[in-house]
């Protein structure tokens, strides 16, 4: 059995920390350190697409057009992908979370 262990997650700050942080919108999850670092992956791409889109698409090209949907859509599948691995690695609490969001 691996040695799970447990992890506070803040979609919106985009951290994974052993600590709960105070009034911050968190998912608490149990998971090995590999699974906790898999899980700081797609916290770093949702970041980084966040950043090439307001980049590209607010300050270069603010119309809509093909590559902002397709940035848009990655964006979203990516965020898909994060509550979907919060959500199997969650606490019964934070399944009930996740599920309000209608997300899943």
């Amino acid at each position: 059995m691996k040695n799970r262990k447990q992890f506070f997650v803040s979609i919106n700050k985009q951290t994974v920390t052993d600590v709960s942080v105070p009034d911050a919108d968190e998912y608490e999850i149990f998971v090995t350190n590999e699974e906790a670092t898999e899980l700081r992956q797609l916290l770093n791409i949702h970041e980084d697409s966040d950043f090439s889109a307001a980049a590209r698409n607010i300050l270069l090209n603010p119309l809509e057009n093909e590559e902002t949907k397709e940035l848009r859509d990655d964006r979203n599948e990516n965020l898909k992908r994060i509550y979907q691995f919060v959500y199997e690695h969650g606490t019964a609490k934070t399944k009930d979370k996740v599920k309000t969001l209608g997300i899943m």
